[in-house]
């Protein structure tokens, strides 16, 4: 009768320990690299605030006038957040817009509307803050 002889259970452990500890090597190496490359698209697109103007206003919406250059040597689309407040501080309306950009600067004239009616518009004095919104990670 042969004798079987037994394995020890503990060498054949060993290898998929081995590939777990690779997976979490390259998880976290997936994001060091996802959160440079987000760093990377923010820095690429720079908004000219001299730049920004009013056209329009009355009583419902406005147009506001940017300049945004793109950096990069190829066209982006990318979250910008345009925000128009008064000289008191006071957010008179907002909104989130996907723009392409393409290489070099980029001129851009968006109708906003308010989110309520304000009765003494023309007598504000209006600013826009915009924003390039960063991309979120997936997790």
């Amino acid at each position: 009768m042969p004798v079987i002889e037994q394995q020890d259970f503990r060498k054949n452990r060993a290898i998929p320990s081995i590939y777990k500890s690779m997976l979490i090597i390259f998880c976290i190496l997936g994001i060091f690299i996802h959160s440079y490359w987000n760093k990377q698209t923010v820095k690429t697109l720079v908004v000219d605030n001299e730049t920004i103007m009013f056209e329009e206003i009355n009583k419902q919406s406005l147009i506001v006038n940017f300049v945004i250059e793109n950096r990069s040597n190829s066209e982006i689309t990318e979250k910008i957040r345009v925000e128009v407040i008064d000289q008191d501080n006071i957010l008179i309306t907002s909104t989130i817009m996907y723009l392409k950009f393409k290489p070099e600067k980029n001129i851009f004239s968006e109708q906003i509307k308010y989110k309520r009616r304000f009765s003494d518009i023309d007598d504000r004095q209006l600013r826009a803050l915009i924003t390039v919104q960063p991309r979120k990670l997936l997790w």
